[in-house]
Formats: C-alpha cells, sequence, structure tokens
C-alpha cells in the first residue's frame, strides 16, 4: 500500500451502552476512519464533553495523511483558542492515540514498535489501572495474592 495514499475520511463517536454484572456501563468509543479501509480506534471515553470535542476535529482532519500523526496533533492543536487542558487535551489525545493505531495497522506493526520497542521485560500491575467500579476493585482484591505471587508488584 502507498501510504501517501491514505486518507482520513470520517471521524465517528459511537456510544455504546453494555450489561456488567447488575448494571448498564456506557462509554464512548472513537473511530477514525480511511480511504483504504483501515480504522483507528480510542476508548472507552466516559465524558460526553470529550465525545463532543471530538466531533469537532472532524472538518479539520478529513484529508489528512493518518501516517502525519504530529502534523495532524499541530494542525488541531493550532485550532484552539483559550485552554489547552482538561477535556480539550483529553480528545486530542484520544486523537493521537487512534492515529497511532492506523499507523500500526498501515505497517503491520504493533503500536510499541513505532514508539521506540519495548523498554522493559514486564510491567507492574496496579490496582487502579484494571477499572473504575467498585465491583472491578474488590474482584481485583480477591484476586491480587494470585497475581502478586506471577510477578506483579504494586497495589
Amino acid at each position: 500500500m502507498e501510504v501517501n495514499s491514505v486518507k482520513i475520511t470520517d471521524l465517528s463517536i459511537d456510544y455504546v451502552t453494555v450489561p456488567y454484572e447488575d448494571q448498564f456501563v456506557s462509554a464512548y468509543f472513537l473511530e477514525v476512519s480511511t480511504n483504504k479501509g483501515i480504522s483507528g480506534f480510542y476508548g472507552s471515553i466516559r465524558q460526553s464533553s470529550v465525545a463532543v470535542q471530538l466531533a469537532t476535529f472532524r472538518e479539520t482532519i478529513k484529508g489528512l495523511n493518518p501516517i502525519a500523526i504530529e502534523q495532524i496533533w499541530n494542525k488541531v492543536f493550532s485550532t484552539q483558542f483559550g485552554g489547552r487542558t482538561g477535556i480539550w487535551m483529553m480528545a486530542l489525545g484520544a486523537l493521537d492515540c487512534a492515529l497511532w493505531d492506523i499507523k500500526a495497522k498501515i505497517f503491520e506493526v504493533p503500536v510499541f514498535e513505532l514508539l521506540g520497542g519495548p523498554c522493559r521485560e514486564n510491567i507492574p500491575f496496579r490496582e487502579f489501572e484494571y477499572g473504575s467500579l467498585e465491583s472491578d476493585r474488590e474482584w481485583f482484591r480477591e484476586v491480587s495474592p494470585i497475581y502478586h505471587v506471577d510477578g506483579v508488584q504494586g497495589r
């Protein structure tokens, strides 16, 4: 595939609700589509304001080459006046991740290879990284001794 011919055709945001134990969990998911049928994804996004902000990027990125991540980042970043923090930066970070997903798919390598390759042999797994629901934390407390034995450190 000629990488210079890949162009962004759309940015879409899906709102998904799924059953989880005795409740429902909802989140937004970002998809950036290309003219070559390759899409990049990011999610879950919990804040509706981030999803709204992402939608404002759509026209700015259409027609651009998703390989040129820094160029896209700078173009989107330059469109913002006022605060370049909080919700706005969360949205730009989500877009950034979706673009790296596309690039990795085009070159058929994991994202970490594009970012410089492995830098450690294992990654600590911490309780707060598993999830934000109380039931997630309770589950982790039950299984953490098992993971700790397997070399996972931190709580």
